[in-house]
C-alpha cells in the first residue's frame, strides 16, 4: 500500500508533533497515553519525522497534556446528560477513539486541508462529525447548532491566535452555548517570547501569538466566563510513568512559579448572561 504524503504549512504542520509523540509513547511498558491509532498513522504516512527534531521533554509534556484533557472530557461525559464535545484544532488526534463513551455528539474541527487528510485515517459516523473551518471563521458554530451540554476542548491551538481574535471567539462561544465549559492549554508570556528557540517551531515556521500569565484576565473579557481551574504539568500524579530524570525535573519545576506557569491547562465555565433589572419605587 502506497504511503500517504503529507504536505502542510506553518502551524498546520505542528499537528504532526503530538502525533509523533504519541506514536513513540505507544511502545513503552508504562506509557503516559496509549494510542495505537497514532502509531498506525505514523506508519502509513510519508514524512521524515526526524526533521521535526522533537525533544523528549516535549513529548513527555504533550503526552501528559493529551492524557489530562482526555481525563477532563471523560469526567464531563460522566457528569452531564447528552453531552456534546467540540475539539477545536483537532489535527490528526484520536480523542474520540480514546473516550470511554462513543454514544455522544463529538465534533472534530480543523482547516479543510487538515480534515481532508484526517479522512484518510478516520471515519465519521452518526455521533462523530468533521467540520472543515478555521476556528476564527465563526460560521462553523451553526454546523453544531444549539446543544444543552457542551464541552469545548482546544489542544495546542490558542497560542497561534491573536488576543483580539480570541476575545471575539470566547465571547461568541459563551453567547451560543450557555453553561458550556472550555478547556485549553496556554503558554505564559515569557514562554511566548522565547518559544522561537524550540526546534519544532523553527522547523515548521509556526508563529506563536498569544500567552497569558494571570488566567483571571479572561474573566475581564466577559463577566460570564469564570475560571474553574489552572492545572500545572508539575501536578501530574502518575510519576511512575516518568523516568527518574523527569521525576526530578518536574519536582524541581514545581518549586518555581515561572516554570510552573510556562505551559499549563486552563479550565473555564460559561455562565448565563446576567440581565440587569430596573429598580422601581
Amino acid at each position: 500500500m502506497a504511503k500517504q504524503k503529507i504536505k502542510l504549512s506553518k502551524e498546520k504542520e505542528t499537528l504532526l508533533v503530538p502525533l509523533y509523540c504519541k506514536a513513540c509513547e505507544y511502545e513503552k511498558e508504562k506509557p503516559i497515553i496509549k494510542d495505537e491509532k497514532a502509531k498506525e498513522i505514523i506508519e502509513r504516512v510519508e514524512y521524515n519525522f526526524t526533521e521535526l527534531d522533537v525533544p523528549n521533554k516535549t513529548c513527555v509534556t504533550l503526552n501528559i497534556r493529551a492524557n489530562k484533557l482526555d481525563e477532563y472530557v471523560n469526567q464531563y461525559i460522566i457528569s452531564h446528560k447528552n453531552p456534546t464535545i467540540i475539539h477545536l484544532g483537532c489535527g490528526l488526534d484520536n480523542r474520540y477513539g480514546r473516550i470511554k463513551d462513543k454514544n455522544i455528539n463529538f465534533y472534530d474541527l480543523d482547516y479543510q486541508e487538515v480534515i481532508e487528510l484526517k479522512k484518510n485515517f478516520y471515519q465519521e459516523n452518526e455521533n462523530y462529525h468533521f467540520i472543515s473551518s478555521s476556528v476564527t471563521d465563526l460560521d462553523w458554530i451553526n454546523e453544531v447548532g444549539e446543544k444543552p451540554n457542551v464541552l469545548i476542548v482546544a489542544e495546542g491551538l490558542f497560542m497561534y491566535i491573536a488576543e483580539e481574535e480570541l476575545k471575539k471567539l470566547f465571547n461568541t462561544l459563551q453567547e451560543q452555548w450557555l453553561n458550556a465549559h472550555l478547556i485549553f492549554d496556554a503558554y505564559s508570556k515569557y514562554t511566548v517570547k522565547n518559544i522561537d528557540k524550540h526546534a519544532s517551531i523553527r522547523k515548521t515556521g509556526a508563529e506563536i501569538k498569544w500567552g497569558i500569565d494571570d488566567p483571571q484576565e479572561i474573566e475581564d473579557w466577559n463577566d460570564n466566563i469564570k475560571l474553574v481551574e489552572e492545572w500545572y504539568f508539575t501536578d501530574y500524579q502518575q510519576t511512575e510513568k516518568l523516568s527518574p530524570l523527569y521525576k526530578l525535573a518536574f519536582k524541581a519545576a514545581g518549586l518555581f512559579k515561572m516554570a510552573k506557569k510556562a505551559h499549563r491547562i486552563l479550565y473555564y465555565e460559561f455562565k448565563e448572561n446576567e440581565v440587569e433589572g430596573n429598580d422601581s419605587t
